[in-house]
């Protein structure tokens, strides 16, 4: 009996039937939720309070074998990630509801390299912090670990991070951050985890995401070239897989965004391999109570909030805004947000400056939630606009003028016609433009007229050797400077200054108001929902009923005359490439006919 005990003692220690995996990602600083539309009513999903009552019921449920990580983007969304570098708030309460393990998301980056060093310092400054963060293609993160082992219920379970590709190119990581392929990190992580910590479960926590199109779909393609992973949970795309996607052995679990969700995801142990027992995704929203101490904990951060960042805007975070009289939905194809941004930007700009600017553009990739019916808040509205931070180190993206020529007008309405189909946040919306573009014709060759409102009001046509000044965010500024590479030089943009040479000091264009200030994209929309004040009014009523039809003119099918009328040297080239090709083939069957010929005669 003493030789089978001490046998039992030096066996390693059995694994319980089960091994839960809570998972959550992308949840962007939303510490009280998101508004959401279910069967025409809104309602509030998410909220760290209502997130960790999901969370401590299913641990009650599995004591001792419960698991709790994040995928990445856990910043950059609310109003509290204006406490980024002083706080870093969001890791701080994740820590308090008991998280495991974090990655690093692209929009993590979003203040830049130095700041996330900054908020990673103020973090593990602290030693009672229990949650890791893990980087293992990312090198140089302050107090991040390229892995973790952890034993929970017997199972040990390696735990390693990763930043997809597409993340990475839309990540501010400068040059001086070390980046490893995600694919090339992600075997020998395996390697190291199976062969010198021998644990039995590996997990990824990728922010690459998953896609229809496997092609794109990182994570599946992470699964296929790295088999060793058991389970990946797959952030940035903001999927959400209500059946888990299973490549080979590897399950993939995404839980959309905003803590709308809680995944979970039970291994089980078969033959010394963890296989997947179940797999949900569960609806965070109003009917789940609260958790008291997080509710709390969420309301000394809006205190903190209030005090750092919102008193020098003279705005409180609960405090309400306006009264808008109809939701306005983010990209829409009736009344759209983006163009009321727009609006509002050339009002704020106009003010500002006192002189009009020609144009302004507004992109869907900017717009983060839609601006819904009734009371709006301070907070809500921040959400719409919420990314980025200007040469003052303050959030949010600040506006500036950049200028463009008449002629490369064109080249911009046909990133909307054109690309938008395939990447939806290029879709723009313009103030002070509008092109009529035909749905049948060439790819980049769509628009076929655009024009601008003079000061009058009235719409004329461009001159194309002209500057027109252009006002938009500093992001989107950014991005219009590499629409030549992206399109392989089918379309041109280059912003530039007053003078017409290219811009190389991007903070010399910020629009800054009559105190010095830069005008920041949110405070923009903010100060244009109360126009509408009035006197005797505490909140002023808005509505807005701008329809896209009256700024981009759909023209459907195909018109010869126009599509000759406007051809660009792309479209030329195309169609000179397929005459050639319809002459080749004309002269190949003209020969082969004429063999046929020969051939009939000469049996006839």
């Amino acid at each position: 009996m003493f030789c089978v005990w001490l046998l039992a003692l030096c066996l390693p220690a059995q694994a319980a039937d089960t091994l839960t995996i809570l998972f959550t990602h992308d949840l962007h600083s939303y510490f009280t939720g998101i508004h959401e539309i279910d069967n025409n009513r809104l309602r509030r999903a998410g909220g760290y309070a209502r997130l960790y009552t999901a969370i401590e019921q299913i641990r009650q449920q599995n004591p001792g074998a419960t698991l709790l990580v994040d995928g990445g983007d856990v910043a950059m969304g609310a109003f509290f990630h204006t406490l980024f570098t002083t706080h870093f708030a969001e890791l701080q309460l994740m820590n308090r509801m008991g998280y495991d393990a974090v990655t690093i998301g692209n929009h993590d980056f979003d203040f830049g390299v130095d700041a996330l060093q900054t908020a990673l310092q103020v973090y593990f400054s602290d030693a009672s912090h229990t949650c890791a963060v893990v980087a293992s293609n990312l090198k140089g993160l302050a107090g991040t670990d390229e892995y973790i082992v952890l034993t929970k219920a017997g199972y040990r379970i390696g735990i390693f991070g990763l930043l997809g590709t597409e993340a990475r190119s839309q990540s501010l990581i400068d040059k001086d951050l070390p980046y490893e392929n995600y694919i090339t990190a992600a075997a020998r992580m395996v390697e190291q985890l199976r062969d010198t910590e021998k644990v039995d479960v590996v997990m990824c926590l990728s922010h690459s995401g998953t896609k229809e199109n496997v092609k794109h779909s990182e994570d599946v393609q992470l699964a296929r070239h790295v088999p060793g992973i058991d389970v990946i949970i797959s952030g940035h795309t903001h999927s959400l897989l209500r059946q888990p996607l299973v490549e080979g052995h590897t399950v993939i679990g995404s839980a959309e965004a905003y803590g709308k969700y809680l995944g979970c995801i039970k291994l089980a142990m078969t033959n010394g391999k963890p296989q997947m027992a179940s797999y949900d995704v569960i609806k965070i929203d109003s009917a789940m109570a609260e958790n008291s101490a997080i509710k709390l904990a969420v309301g000394d951060y809006k205190k903190l909030v209030e005090a750092h960042y919102l008193n020098a805007e003279n705005t409180g975070f609960d405090e309400p805004l306006a009264e808008v009289m109809n939701s306005i939905w983010a990209s829409s194809d009736n009344i759209a947000l983006e163009h009321l941004i727009a609006d509002a930007f050339m009002d704020a700009a106009q003010k500002a400056e006192n002189k009009r600017p020609d144009i302004v553009v507004a992109p869907s990739g900017s717009i983060r939630t839609s601006l819904y019916k009734g009371t709006v808040t301070a907070e809500e509205l921040f959400k719409i606009l919420p990314l980025g931070v200007g040469e003052d180190k303050k959030p949010t993206f600040p506006l500036i003028k950049v200028y463009f020529y008449g002629r490369e007008l064109r080249d911009l309405c046909e990133v909307d016609a054109s690309l938008s189909g395939m990447a939806p946040d290029a879709r723009l919306f313009f103030a002070g433009l509008r092109y009529t573009y035909y749905s049948g014709s060439l790819f980049c060759n769509k628009v076929k007229r655009v024009e601008i409102q003079d000061s009058a009001g009235a719409y004329i046509v461009p001159d194309n050797d002209k500057l027109y000044s252009v006002v938009v965010g500093l992001y989107t500024a950014k991005m219009m400077g590499i629409v030549k590479e992206k399109t392989f030089g089918i379309l041109s943009l280059s912003p530039k200054n007053a003078a017409g040479q290219p811009i190389t000091d991007w903070n010399a264009a910020i629009i800054h108001d009559r105190e010095g200030r830069e005008i920041k994209e949110w405070v923009a929309l903010k100060n244009y929902l109360q126009l509408g004040r009035k006197e005797g009014c505490e909140i002023p009523l808005f509505d807005y009923k701008v329809q896209v039809g009256e700024r981009k003119i759909k023209q459907t099918g195909f018109s010869l005359f126009e599509e000759i009328k406007y051809l660009n040297t792309f479209a030329l080239c195309c169609y000179i490439t397929i005459l050639l090709l319809l002459i080749t083939l004309l002269l190949f069957l003209y020969k082969i006919l004429r063999k046929l010929i020969r051939y009939i005669r000469s049996k006839g």
